[in-house]
């Protein structure tokens, strides 16, 4: 009986301790947005980028993901075999400055495939069935079979932002596994370049058509 309440005891201490440090990361799905987010910047060692990889806006990126989740998804460093291997788990906080003064959007890469698979089925089963998105057509031998990236598009409830999600699998011959791209901004953020009426988001989208 004293055994079965030690053992009982500790399961419970564990699990504590497991749920403890999942809330003690930081949610990138709930980002201090239009702030400067100078605690969570601090935090993540994160380092000053001229543009973003994707919305080539100002950006602040760091590699640093074990002190991050989105939802209950946590991250972890490094790549697909481990926290040496590269590429890896990556973020990129943007921003529609220079001076890193108002926080705009993200872009998120999970690297390692159950962390990935996490996050999608997260994303999925908390925010719907996703709005149209003009997928690219697959080309010559890649036609018919399940390679290459698709990218959906999310409405954020409450906000005025856009969620865009792309997965990734693997091309043909290739070793890695299903990794996964996350982007989210403002949808009246625009685009760099002098006279640019373009969004960022619809920047993105049009990008992404090109591959």
């Amino acid at each position: 009986m004293r055994k079965r309440f030690y053992l009982l005891s500790i399961t419970m201490i564990v699990l504590w301790a497991a749920k403890a440090g999942a809330q003690q990361k930081t949610d990138l799905e709930k980002l201090p947005y239009h702030t400067g987010a100078e605690s969570i910047l601090k935090v993540a060692g994160a380092y000053a980028t001229e543009r973003s990889d994707w919305f080539f806006l100002p950006g602040m990126k760091t590699e640093n993901m074990g002190i991050f989740r989105f939802g209950p998804v946590e991250f972890s460093n490094g790549g697909a075999k481990g926290p040496k291997d590269i590429p890896v788990n990556r973020v990129t906080f943007v921003f529609d400055d220079g001076a890193h003064g108002r926080l705009v959007g993200l872009e998120l890469h999970i690297e390692k495939e159950v962390e990935a698979k996490k996050l999608r089925s997260y994303i999925w089963s908390n925010y719907g069935q996703p709005l149209s998105f003009e997928r690219p057509a697959p080309k010559d031998r890649d036609r018919d079979k399940v390679n290459g990236y698709a990218p959906f598009m999310f409405k954020r409830q409450g906000s005025n932002q856009t969620m865009i999600v792309v997965d990734n699998f693997p091309g043909h011959g290739e070793r890695k596994g299903y990794t996964i791209d996350v982007f989210i901004m403002d949808n009246d953020v625009k685009a760099p370049g002098n006279g640019n009426n373009e969004t960022a988001l619809d920047a993105l989208k049009k990008n992404l058509k090109r591959f």
